[in-house]
């Protein structure tokens, strides 16, 4: 049987995002871990080029033209299809506009990775927000801690509204009111808030603290080791390669994205280190 042309268009076209979208998460690492501006200017470039293999108007039109052929019968060809057109739908943007948005997107990653709340004088991580809203029994020291926490908000008010604009301007190039109006348009989600059982969404299902308690001066990367061990498994090499601890540089706040390589999720964690 023969095989339909956008079974070959795909046989060239995901090679290439594959390609670009491992070099992005690889960029985005390395900003995330280290908050260089080198790193930021890198993933703006590789963001940019990825979104312009979405941006192609003639390939929109022939995808378009593929739609509406009734040659095309497979059922997972026709989703991947509309997949690729959404796409391709929402990056019909001048070029200058996705450069930008992804340049101020990635200076915003950046001033996120290297900024640290101050308290006193002393520039506090996560960990130690969360330690003080948990142990401290001073209502003054509690809420100067929480409003540190927020200090983040001053630090990126005004570059992501600029975002907010660019975002909206470029929503507004393909002819929908602003961002929100095309999100709107392009979404296959039927879900929203009633989709989670609080009304409020600010339940703890259990008590942290308690459950804390329960690894209280427990080695981390020791337990992890013993714990793998008796099933058999060395993780020492992974535990290596591992960047674990809190430092200058690295995102203060936990992050997860695509792995550099491309093949797994993968996590920034922050865990305090007292064992060295």
């Amino acid at each position: 049987m023969k095989s339909h042309p956008f079974s070959s268009f795909l046989a060239e076209f995901i090679p290439q995002i594959e390609m670009k979208s491992r070099q992005l998460n690889q960029a985005a690492w390395i900003l995330e871990t280290t908050g260089s501006p080198d790193a930021a200017d890198l993933k703006a470039a590789l963001d940019t080029e990825l979104k312009l293999l979405f941006h192609d108007p003639s390939v929109y039109r022939q995808l378009v033209l593929w739609d509406h052929d009734k040659a095309l019968t497979d059922p997972i060809l026709k989703r991947q299809l509309n997949i690729l057109i959404r796409a391709f739908a929402q990056n019909q943007i001048p070029k200058e506009l996705v450069a930008e948005i992804a340049q101020k997107e990635a200076n915003l990653s950046q001033t996120y990775a290297n900024f640290r709340p101050q308290l006193d004088g002393r520039s506090l991580s996560e960990n130690d927000i969360r330690d003080i809203l948990k142990n401290e029994n001073d209502p003054a020291v509690r809420k100067k801690a929480w409003e540190a926490s927020k200090q983040i908000g001053v630090a990126l008010a005004a570059p992501i509204l600029d975002l907010v604009e660019l975002r909206n301007r470029a929503a507004r190039s393909l002819q929908y009111d602003d961002l929100a109006s095309q999100q709107k348009r392009f979404s296959t989600s039927k879900t929203g808030p009633w989709a989670w059982s609080d009304p409020f969404c600010q339940e703890d299902p259990l008590d942290s603290r308690e459950l804390d308690q329960l690894v209280d001066h427990v080695d981390i990367p020791a337990a992890c080791r013993s714990f793998y061990r008796q099933m058999g498994f060395d993780v020492q090499p992974i535990l290596d390669r591992s960047d674990m601890f809190e430092r200058n540089g690295k995102r203060w706040l936990w992050w997860r994205g695509g792995r550099p390589t491309g093949a797994r999720r993968c996590w920034i964690s922050l865990v305090e280190n007292p064992w060295n």
